[in-house]
């Protein structure tokens, strides 16, 4: 068991993707830092840029539970990271 204090609530884990995230450290950090990156991006977009970042959320939601280590939803989080960026600067 870990310290691990993810955007969500663990006791409502079910995916492979959230259990891996209550039981890591790592990735309750990078849950959080994606999380704050989602909700500023929220804030500041456009209509067309909130559509978008809620479309693709579930996409990155499902290939993180279907990743098999933390190495790959790290990489997921990072790259929803940036993914969250690049529609909120015009890239995507």
């Amino acid at each position: 068991t870990s310290s691990a204090r993810p955007s969500f609530n663990c006791a409502n884990a079910r995916t492979r993707g959230e259990v891996a995230v209550c039981r890591s450290d790592r990735l309750a950090t990078l849950d959080r830092r994606m999380a704050g990156e989602f909700t500023g991006a929220m804030r500041q977009a456009t209509p067309e840029q909130r559509a978008l970042l809620q479309r693709t959320r579930g996409t990155f939601l499902a290939y993180r539970d279907r990743c098999t280590s933390d190495a790959c939803i790290a990489g997921a989080y990072n790259d929803r990271i940036r993914e969250i960026r690049d529609i909120i600067n015009d890239r995507w």
